[in-house]
């Protein structure tokens, strides 16, 4: 992982808010955040980690959610974000496996959803973007149910969109 105070969440929201000024994309990355955090601490109990490993585990899932999209608002097209991004995060030293699921948030970068945090960043993302997919089901953000004809076990407690189900079950 990474050392949390080089890091962590005030230096994610210091970079955000340097290269995002519109309010609408602050909050749609804190968004992302409180259910990436979410999906976080459920898999830290599943691995039942505790201590600085499980504080480590949900540091980077916060910062990778904060700074998903940190660039798009210089560089909204498909040529540029989020590889702009990534590539400036990759200069100021952030972890590989943020960079990563960054990359993979975006279905036309080519980078495999391979980690659990690859696949809740991809998820939440569409989640805190109102559920495109399930907008005139009146879905907000980190909608909690469960899909008709559901089998994951997962009782409701966080599918939110379809797209999002397929991709975490």
């Amino acid at each position: 992982m990474c050392d949390s105070h080089q890091f962590g969440r005030q230096q994610a929201l210091s970079l955000l808010w340097e290269w995002t000024q519109s309010e609408s994309l602050r909050k749609h990355a804190l968004a992302v955040e409180a259910c990436v955090v979410g999906y976080g601490e459920s898999e830290a109990d599943r691995l039942a980690m505790t201590g600085e490993a499980r504080e480590a585990l949900l540091n980077l899932y916060a910062t990778t959610a904060l700074l998903h999209d940190f660039d798009y608002e210089r560089h909204p097209s498909r040529g540029e974000h989020p590889f702009v991004g990534v590539r400036e995060l990759e200069r100021l030293g952030w972890p590989l496996e943020m960079r990563t699921a960054i990359l993979g948030h975006a279905e036309y970068s080519g980078t495999p959803r391979v980690t659990h945090l690859d696949k809740v960043l991809f998820a939440c993302d569409e989640l805190a973007s109102g559920g495109r997919e399930e907008e005139d089901e009146g879905q907000g953000v980190c909608a909690r149910r469960q899909p008709a004809g559901c089998d994951s076990g997962c009782g409701g407690t966080g599918c939110g969109s379809r797209r999002a189900h397929r991709v975490l079950y």
